[in-house]
């Protein structure tokens, strides 16, 4: 096997490098942590992927996380090697959410995964199939390290002479081992057959033990619903019970603020009372300190009566200024009278505002009212004006009273097709007919439009004198007798005519006269007695009728549509007017309230300017300010050392009445909690305790639901198929011993030519000291050698560090060499194996390795410098070798 190049996308520190590989030995110098291991460990991966052989808890390996790219970019390998006389290029995408292999057939690039089938690993096993090593296998062999072979179990057969082996009986032992692997060890896998009959079991068994359960538990379901009933009442009475004191101790946190309250309002002797009668409240020793306080205060009251008082003082200063006593009384008197006058208007101002508030309020609801009003008005304009409009077309065609549309239509078009049918016989006539007989054939038609054409002007005449009528009457009254003369002239003869046109109209008996006219056409009776009714001959006549009939008939609708509104809104609208007349009453009542206050306020500020002007200041504040000056002075001179010493007395009792207050509060404050998280505990007690009956009763209620029977029989038939399956791998697995013991015979044969192929590489590595060296297949592949003086077998671990890896070294590379001979030469891969080797040791090493370098790929990475310039000379002879000085190129 020959790995050509690889090329890495993501592993680990690297990033989109290419490695091109040399057939023979590829040596790799570079310090530490350069990413040799990495690159050793992206030619695994992209080989055989980053899954485990055998899925125990993981599918991934350890290493998978450790090699994720850094940059976060695609965790992608591609490599290209060659099998016998093919060569293949694998191209990996690691990442677990979008993991894919594509395996190409080179040079025509053909994708092979059809040629592989999928193990349970999910994996195509590209390598396995052609050297039939796993990963674990293929790591273990080929990666020469200082450890033992961890899969030796699995190793033994792949080193065996097909030929010694029984092919059907190989056949067999692996047919056993899928089988095997089919039915599973492990009672939790999910992908076994042992593990799903033995979950259906699990199953089936806790249904057993849980309906057994259940059976035994119902016994006692109802004796522990009755004790829970009783613990339910008990819970529910000490409940109540805590409700009660919660209760209480909330009234009484009430009557602690109010002697809270109280506390502050001590300002006399008297004041103290009900503080000594408080035993509800205090103990014997706090009442006896308000009893000390109470006494303390009555002696300070009986030693002032001996003292000057406010009002001597002040007497005694009335006596050196007489004018004093009066300017004071004065000035008193007045600020009360002008503070009560004050609190007045900012009544008065209050009620004016609360007055114009209302008055806003009233005035939008009247607005309101107002606007529904006019709506309800220009509704009934409109129908006042739709009204006339129907009077003028009645006035102007009486006839639309007897309109109906539908005939008008037929009427309208039987007229049209007569005066066809005459044009048509007209046109037949000989043209020679007299002149007069054609004028007595017209006749009708000239009369229809004589008729036709005499009411429009008729119409027009009327109304030209009506109103030159009129204006030569509003010219006279302004005087202009001419111009009215002249317009009483024209508006007489527009009369004249207008009566002369009407005298010249088409009469009944002409219109009778056409009708048989048209009775000759040959047209339907309803049509004609309908024109007979209508009074029209003509189709213009008709079409001009059925213009204003159309008006007359939307007008109509119009109005019927305003009845319908107002006879539905008659109540609304006396409301409306009834509501309007209230608000507008209410609106002039609250501007009279107003304008009232406004008076009274005008009148109170009137009498403080005067009692402001009579103490010489211009406004009441400055009244306040004097007031405030003078008594400062008085409380200057009232200042003595019993009010000081009864203000302390005050002060001590206030505090440490307040400290009384306030450790009893804290102790009610504890105690409500405590009755609180006991009420929450008593709660959650009885919910769960109510939960429990109700779970009780509804498994007895359930327990006949389940059927105790079944769940046994379902039991029965999968510990049946469990025990079939536990019956059938047993047999299985001493096929498989008795196949695998009668094989270690054969077996046996492995060691002769491991022991011959490690004794001579040993000798060439240690130069004849060690020429005897055996391997023992059956403890694992353990290595020994006869020591040469005293002739002893010694194990591996009781020769020097620098001997056990070359006796490593050996064991690797006999089983390499030994694989090789029946598959694939093997490559072989060395990571500063060398650390403990000494120079002869590892020359001798390095020209091994050379020597193999001829039929093996060899990687070697190194971070000593000895190694590389060893093989310098060689590598620069051949073109199998290669030298790969990274820190030259870092």
């Amino acid at each position: 096997m020959i790995i050509h190049d690889i090329h890495i996308k993501g592993f680990g520190k690297w990033k989109e490098q290419h490695f091109q590989f040399a057939p023979g030995l590829n040596l790799f110098y570079a310090p530490n942590e350069s990413g040799k291991s990495t690159l050793l460990q992206a030619v695994f991966a992209s080989l055989f992927g980053m899954k485990k052989d055998y899925v125990k808890v993981s599918r991934y390996l350890d290493e998978y996380d450790q090699y994720f790219p850094w940059d976060h970019t695609s965790y992608e390998t591609i490599v290209r090697y060659t099998l016998g006389s093919q060569t293949y290029r694998l191209h990996r995408v690691l990442d677990k959410e979008r993991e894919q292999s594509i395996l190409y057939l080179e040079p025509e690039l053909t994708v092979a995964n059809a040629l592989y089938k999928e193990d349970r690993r999910r994996e195509l096993p590209f390598i396995e199939k052609h050297l039939g090593l796993t990963r674990t296998l293929f790591t273990d062999i080929t990666w020469i390290r200082r450890e033992e072979i961890g899969s030796a179990d699995y190793l033994l057969p792949q080193l065996m002479h097909k030929e010694a082996v029984d092919p059907l009986a190989g056949k067999i032992v692996s047919s056993l081992e899928a089988e095997l692997a089919s039915i599973g060890v492990k009672e939790n896998a999910e992908n076994t057959r042992f593990g799903q009959v033995n979950k259906e079991w699990k199953q089936a068994k806790q249904d057993l033990d849980q309906a057994e359960m259940a059976w035994e538990a119902v016994q006692h379901l109802t004796a522990q619903a009755a004790e829970g009933q009783k613990e339910y009442d008990r819970l529910s009475h000490e409940q109540q019970k805590a409700v009660r004191e919660q209760t209480e101790m909330l009234a009484g946190i009430k009557e602690w603020q109010s002697w809270w309250d109280r506390m502050y309002q001590v300002k006399k002797v008297d004041d103290l009372e009900p503080w000594l009668s408080a035993e509800s409240l205090f103990h014997e020793h706090e009442l006896a300190f308000h009893r000390d306080t109470k006494e303390a205060w009555l002696m300070l009251t009986n030693s002032e009566s001996a003292q000057p008082n406010k009002n001597e003082i002040i007497q005694s200063t009335d006596d050196s200024h007489p004018s004093q006593s009066d300017v004071l009384f004065l000035l008193e008197k007045d600020y009360q009278i002008a503070w009560q006058l004050q609190i007045q208007t900012e009544e008065l101002r209050k009620q004016r505002y609360e007055c114009q508030t209302r008055l806003i309020k009233e005035e939008n609801n009247y607005q309101i009212t107002r606007t529904k009003r006019d709506k309800w008005q220009a509704q009934e304009e409109n129908r006042q004006s739709l009204k006339q409009k129907e009077s003028e077309l009645l006035q102007r065609m009486p006839e639309l009273i007897h309109y109906d549309d539908s005939i008008a239509k037929k009427a309208e078009q039987a007229l049209l097709m007569a005066a066809s049918r005459r044009e048509k016989t007209l046109d037949k006539v000989d043209l020679f007919v007299s002149m007069g007989s054609r004028k007595n054939k017209e006749t009708p038609k000239r009369e229809n439009n004589q008729r036709n054409n005499v009411i429009t002007p008729t119409l027009v005449a009327s109304t030209v004198s009506l109103v030159l009528l009129v204006w030569s009457i509003w010219m006279g009254l302004e005087s202009y007798l001419t111009v009215a003369s002249i317009g009483f002239f024209l508006a007489v003869s527009s009369g004249v005519i207008a009566i002369l046109l009407f005298i010249r109209r088409p009469n009944r008996a002409t219109v009778v006269e056409q009708m048989t006219d048209l009775t000759d056409d040959k047209l339907p009776t309803d049509v004609l007695s309908w024109l007979e009714e209508v009074e029209k001959s003509s189709a213009e006549e008709v079409a001009h009728m059925r213009l204003l009939g159309e008006q007359h008939a939307q007008i109509k609708q119009e109005l019927q549509k305003l009845n319908e509104w107002f006879s539905l809104q008659q109540d609304t609208w006396s409301r409306l007017q009834e509501s309007e007349n209230v608000l507008k009453q209410r609106v002039e009542e609250i501007k009279q309230q107003i304008d009232q206050v406004m008076d009274q306020e005008q009148e109170q500020e009137k009498q403080i300017k005067l009692l402001c002007k009579r103490q010489e200041v211009s406004q009441f504040d400055e009244l306040v300010e004097k007031r405030e000056m003078h008594l400062s002075k008085i409380h200057l001179l009232e200042s003595s050392e019993q009010e000081r010493e009864r203000e302390r007395l005050i002060e001590t009792w206030t505090e440490h009445t307040r400290d009384m207050l306030l450790s009893k509060k804290e102790e009610w404050e504890q105690y409500q909690e405590t009755c609180a998280g006991n009420i929450t505990q008593i709660n959650q007690e009885l919910m769960r305790i109510k939960e429990e009956i109700a779970r009780a009763q509804g498994e007895i209620g359930q327990r006949d639901e389940r059927s105790f029977a079944k769940i046994q029989s379902a039991f029965r038939e999968a510990d049946e198929r469990r025990n079939e399956v536990i019956l059938y791998r047993e047999a299985l697995q001493v096929a498989r011993d008795t196949l695998q013991q009668a094989l270690v015979e054969c077996q046996r044969e492995v060691s002769p030519d491991l022991n011959v192929i490690a004794s001579e590489i040993s000798e060439v590595l240690t130069e004849g000291r060690y020429r005897d060296v055996r391997v023992d297949p059956m403890q694992r592949f353990a290595i020994r050698a006869i020591e040469p003086e005293r002739q002893l077998v010694m194990e591996q671990k009781r020769f020097s560090t620098g001997t056990q890896d070359q006796l490593y070294f050996t064991q690797r590379m006999a089983i390499i060499q030994k694989m090789s001979r029946e598959r694939e030469p093997l490559p072989v891969f060395l990571d500063d194996h060398f650390v403990h080797y000494d120079e002869q040791r590892l020359h001798k090493t390095l020209d091994y390795l050379l020597s193999c370098g001829e039929n093996h790929q060899i990687f070697l990475f190194s971070c000593h410098k000895r190694e590389m310039e060893y093989v310098k000379d060689a590598c620069s002879h051949s073109s199998r070798h290669m030298i790969y000085n990274w820190e030259t190129a870092l």
